[in-house]
């Protein structure tokens, strides 16, 4: 499973190595994709890249061309245990 760790970024790196890792994953071949945000506790009034992820893995066109399935980690997955600082993604491939 690939992995793309997002913590201490600010949020245009954020959303820079989201973007660039996800469509590098997706050309590969990977399929399953554990995104590392954390929970927010180090932002001020909201989780701040834990929401902008949540967002663009609902709006972007790459999610909506390419996502098959999202698993928040509040809920758990197939592929982790629970853990809120984190959301998994299944791409739909080729």
């Amino acid at each position: 499973m690939e992995s793309i760790d997002l913590h201490g970024l600010t949020l245009d790196k954020a959303k820079e190595r989201l973007e660039k890792r996800l469509l590098s994953a997706d050309q590969y071949g990977e399929r399953v994709v554990r995104i590392i945000h954390g929970q927010g506790k180090h932002s001020e009034v909201f989780p701040v890249i834990k929401s902008f992820v949540r967002r663009w893995l609902e709006e972007s066109v790459f999610a909506q061309e390419r996502i098959a399935s999202v698993f928040r980690g509040e809920d758990g997955s197939p592929y982790t245990t629970v853990n809120p600082g984190e959301t998994v993604v299944v791409l739909k491939g080729k």
